[in-house]
C-alpha cells in the first residue's frame, strides 16, 4: 500500500518553525538587530570588546564590593570585641578606684577610651542622656582619608551592630559606655582601592580599544576596495585589479576577486567576439537577400513591366470591346508592377541601405535627415555632426544609420516633437577607448519606454549591445525624450576606406 508523503511546511528564511508571539519584544529585538547590522565590521568588533569590558567591570565591581563588605564586617566585628574589653576592664578600673573613695565620674571616662579604632564610643547616663561621644580614630599614619561617595558606602553596606556595657558601682547602675561601629574610614580605604583600581582598567581599556581601532584599520582595509571592485564588476568595469592585501583569509579572496574579474573579461571579450561575427553574418546575409532582391527582382518587374506595355499597345490595335477589356487589363498588370517595385526598393533598404559603403557615413546621417526634413516640413531638425570616418564598416556604419532611422522615427510618430536636436560624432570613453556617440533629443511631451521600445528601438538596442556598446531611453530637461548611444570602435571596427 502506497501512502502520500505528508506535506512540508516551508520556513521563510530566518524564521523558525514556533510564531513569535504577539507583543513588542520581537519588534525590539528585531530593531536592535537591523541596527547591529548596519554597523561596520570594525565598529561590531570594537562594540563586542566594549560590552566584554564592561561586563568585566561590573563582575569585578560586584567581586570587589562583595569582598569589601565582608572584609568590612570582619574588621568592624573584631574592632568592636577589642573595644568592649578594653572598655570593660576600663570600666572595672574606673569602679574599683571610685571604692577606694575616688567618684566615678562618667564625663572623665572618655579620656581612658580615647584611642580606638574603627569605633564610636558613647557614654550614656543612668537616664540615657548622652553625657559625651568618642570619635573613632584616624589611620596609623596618620594621613586622614577622603570620605568614599555614599552610593559606594551605601553598596558595601551599613554595619548598625553596637555593644552596650554598663557602668555600676554598689549595685547601683549610674549609666552606659555604648560601643558603635564606625566602617567609613575601612570603607574609604577599599574606595581607594577600587578607584585606583578602575582607573588603571579605563586606561588599559583605552589603550586596547586605541591599538584594536588602529589595527583593525590596517587590517579590513582592503574590504571597502573589495566592495568598490564589486561595484565595478557590477558596471561591466572588468579590467579591475586588487592589490593583495598582508592577511592571509583577505588576500585568499582578493586573489579569487581578481581571477574572477579576469574570467570575466576574457568571456565579455569572447562574448562580444561572437556577437560581432553574428552581426557580421547577419548582415552579409542580408546584403545577400538585398543583392539577389536587386539583382533578380528587379529585372523581372522590369521584364513585367516592359510586357505589361506590350500588351497594352498591341490591346490598343485590337477591335472593340476585346481591345478595350484587355487594354484595362495590361494598365492593372502595370500598377501591380509599380507597386512590386516600391515594396522592393523598400525591403532592400530595410535590409541594407544601398549607399552603405559607397558613401560616406556623414553624407548617410545627412540623407536621412533630409528624408525626414522633406516629410515633415513642420518640424525643425537640428544636425551637429562631430569627427567621423568615412566608414567604419558595415556592422557599426549600419547601426548608426538604423540607430539615427529609428530615433527620430520615434521622435516624430509618438513624441509629438516640434524640435529635434541630433549631434554625432566621435569621441573616447573614460578608459580612452574611441566610440561614435549619437544623441537625439526632442522637446515632446515623452514617450512610455514599454510602448517605445515595442516600435523598433528593443531592436536597436539589442544590436548596439551585440557590438558592446550602451544604449539609453531617458527624458531631458525640456520634459521630452532624449535617446544615447554608444557604439565602441574597436580594432576590428575601425576606420575602413569606401568601396
Amino acid at each position: 500500500m502506497v501512502t502520500a508523503e505528508p506535506a512540508r511546511r516551508v520556513l521563510p528564511e530566518n524564521t523558525s518553525a514556533s510564531a513569535q508571539p504577539p507583543g513588542g519584544s520581537g519588534l525590539e529585538a528585531g530593531r536592535i538587530g537591523q541596527w547591529w547590522f548596519r554597523r561596520s565590521v570594525r565598529s561590531q568588533i570594537l562594540l563586542t570588546f566594549v560590552a566584554i569590558s564592561l561586563l568585566a567591570e561590573v563582575l569585578a565591581a560586584t567581586v570587589v564590593i562583595g569582598n569589601a563588605r565582608l572584609a568590612t564586617g570582619v574588621e568592624i566585628d573584631a574592632a568592636l570585641t577589642i573595644a568592649e574589653r578594653f572598655v570593660e576592664e576600663t570600666v572595672d578600673e574606673a569602679v574599683g578606684a571610685s571604692e577606694d573613695g575616688q567618684p566615678l565620674s562618667l564625663a572623665e571616662m572618655p579620656l581612658h577610651l580615647a584611642g580606638l579604632r574603627h569605633v564610636r564610643i558613647v557614654v550614656e547616663d543612668a537616664q540615657g542622656r548622652p553625657v559625651v561621644a568618642v570619635d573613632a580614630e584616624d589611620d596609623d599614619d596618620g594621613d586622614a582619608r577622603d570620605a568614599a561617595p555614599a552610593w559606594f558606602a551605601a553598596m558595601v553596606g551599613a554595619f548598625d551592630e553596637a555593644r552596650h556595657v554598663p557602668v555600676v558601682v554598689d549595685g547601683q547602675r549610674l549609666g552606659t559606655v555604648t560601643i558603635l561601629g564606625e566602617p567609613a574610614d575601612e570603607i574609604a580605604e577599599v574606595w581607594d582601592d577600587a578607584s585606583a583600581l578602575a582607573l588603571i582598567t579605563l586606561l588599559t581599556t583605552l589603550a586596547v580599544l586605541a591599538a584594536l581601532f588602529f589595527a583593525l584599520n590596517r587590517i579590513l582595509d582592503p574590504l571597502p576596495r573589495l566592495a568598490r571592485g564589486m561595484h565595478d564588476l557590477e558596471h561591466r568595469n572588468y579590467a579591475v585589479h586588487l592589490a593583495e592585501p598582508k592577511a592571509r583569509e583577505l588576500a585568499a579572496i582578493t586573489t579569487r576577486f581578481n581571477a574572477l574579474a579576469a574570467a570575466l573579461a576574457r568571456a565579455l571579450n569572447e562574448n562580444a567576439a561572437l556577437n560581432r561575427r553574428l552581426l557580421t553574418v547577419q548582415d552579409e546575409e542580408r546584403h545577400k537577400t538585398a543583392l539577389e532582391l536587386h539583382d533578380e527582382v528587379g529585372p523581372c518587374l522590369f521584364g513585367l513591366g516592359v510586357a505589361a506595355r506590350s500588351v497594352k499597345a498591341a490591346a490598343a490595335r485590337l477591335p472593340e470591346p476585346a481591345g478595350s477589356s484587355l487594354g484595362e487589363r495590361a494598365t492593372e498588370i502595370q500598377a501591380i508592377v509599380e507597386r512590386l517595385r516600391v515594396v522592393n526598393r523598400t525591403i532592400q533598404q530595410r535590409l541594407r541601405p544601398m549607399a552603405l559603403g559607397h558613401v560616406a557615413l556623414a553624407d548617410m546621417i545627412r540623407q536621412v535627415v533630409d528624408g525626414f526634413e522633406r516629410q515633415q516640413p513642420t518640424i525643425r531638425f537640428d544636425l551637429a555632426l562631430g569627427p567621423l570616418a568615412a566608414t567604419y564598416g558595415d556592422s557599426v556604419d549600419l547601426t548608426v544609420y538604423r540607430c539615427l532611422q529609428e530615433s527620430l522615427l520615434n521622435a516624430v510618430r509618438h513624441a509629438e516633437a516640434r524640435h529635434i536636436d541630433i549631434r554625432i560624432g566621435e569621441g573616447a570613453e573614460a578608459g580612452g577607448r574611441p566610440e561614435v556617440r549619437i544623441l537625439v533629443d526632442d522637446d515632446g511631451s515623452g514617450f512610455d519606454l514599454e510602448l517605445v521600445k515595442g516600435f523598433g528601438l528593443s531592436g536597436i538596442e539589442e544590436r548596439v549591445r551585440m557590438l558592446g556598446g550602451r544604449c539609453a531611453f531617458e527624458g531631458n530637461a525640456s520634459g521630452g525624450s532624449r535617446v544615447r548611444v554608444q557604439v565602441p570602435l574597436t580594432a576590428a571596427a575601425g576606420p575602413e576606406t569606401l568601396r
